[in-house]
């Protein structure tokens, strides 16, 4: 049992040493490299596009998706993120009191491609050290594409009054309708009426 006890108090003595003299390395040489970054740590290429970084205005937005661990999954993010992007840009641009969910304006995908996509990125970054994909768009509301989306809420406008109007002469064509069908049998009651 000794001879246990005795072994066990030199092996922490010898741990202690060591860890000691490590200790006092680090403090001489400075700090050690980590093996492995850390699994927050982001490290993006050096031919990213700088566009990327630019601020969002009322009339530009970039949308970009998290690391993703396909190519394919990044794809498949980044066109949901267009819709998204798409109704936070024309928010922007139209204003808080006018809400695409509220015009009736969604856009397609292909109009979002065709009217509002300036540019777009596909590719790869290192988070903690695991090569992951990103994808990002810039979504941008040009002249043409401004020029399409007053002409687009102009025709809904006009669909919506027309909707009314419609509504409205449905509703006045079953007044006309009951009152012509009481007045008809009014008048066969005093037709009756009198030929008796």
């Amino acid at each position: 049992m000794r001879e246990v006890l005795v072994r066990l108090t030199c092996f922490a003595l010898c741990v202690m040493l060591i860890s000691s003299g490590l200790a006092a390395e680090e403090r001489v040489n400075g700090t050690n490299e980590l093996s492995v970054p850390p699994m927050d740590f982001l490290d993006y290429p050096s031919d990213r596009p700088d566009w990327l970084k630019a601020t969002n205005d009322e009339r530009r937005i970039v949308v970009i998706t998290d690391p993703c661990e396909t190519r394919e999954d990044a794809v498949q993010a980044m066109a949901d993120l267009k819709q998204v992007g798409a109704c936070k840009l024309l928010e922007s641009f139209l204003g808080e009191n006018y809400t695409p969910l509220d015009t009736g304006l969604l856009l397609t995908d292909s109009e979002i491609n065709n009217l509002l996509v300036k540019q777009e990125y596909e590719g790869t970054l290192s988070v903690g050290g695991v090569e992951s994909y990103e994808c990002a768009t810039e979504l941008v509301i040009t002249p043409d594409a401004e020029k399409a989306i007053i002409f687009s809420l102009r025709e809904l406008a006009v669909a919506d009054r027309v909707q009314r109007v419609v509504a409205v002469m449905s509703c006045l064509l079953v007044v006309l309708l009951v009152a012509s069908t009481l007045a008809n049998h009014q008048l066969r009651r005093v037709r009756q009426g009198s030929s008796l």
